[in-house]
């Protein structure tokens, strides 16, 4: 059985958390297009989302039984196949993705994955599906 007490280390997951979000910030100070890119994805984009779990919340709620499921499945199908492309389209962007810095360091693996779990949790994108698996959990759970 595997214990996370001793493979997971508060003070270097700390540190690991600060460095991610310092490539985070450097990255808006390299590349100044990518300013620009996240300004529109945060204008546009993450309304289209919101938008998207608003809409849908009511769709959960007050549709009748055979039409709120299968709106159900039809957006869980969409966000399972955002899941799959978005880390595609979001490797050059997203400088927390990149392992080859992470393995550099005496890290463990569960380590690993929480430094890019959280790397994940700042792009834009994955804050709109969250927003959508919300929407799913906050419709379903009052119903």
């Amino acid at each position: 059985m595997i214990s996370l007490r001793n493979s997971l280390h508060v003070d270097k997951l700390r540190w690991l958390f600060w460095l991610r979000w310092k490539m985070l910030t450097r990255g808006f100070t390299r590349e100044k297009g990518r300013i620009f890119t996240t300004i529109f994805m945060i204008i546009f984009i993450l309304p289209l989302f919101a938008g998207a779990a608003i809409g849908t919340f009511f769709a959960y709620r007050y549709l009748p039984p055979p039409a709120n499921a299968e709106v159900m499945f039809l957006v869980l199908t969409g966000v399972y196949l955002l899941w799959i492309i978005l880390p595609l389209m979001q490797f050059g962007v997203n400088e927390g993705l990149d392992m080859s810095k992470l393995v550099q360091f005496p890290l463990t693996r569960w380590e690993i994955m929480a430094s890019l779990l959280f790397s994940t949790l700042l792009d834009v994108f994955t804050l709109g599906l969250l927003m959508v698996l919300g929407a799913v959990v906050l419709a379903w759970s009052s119903s």
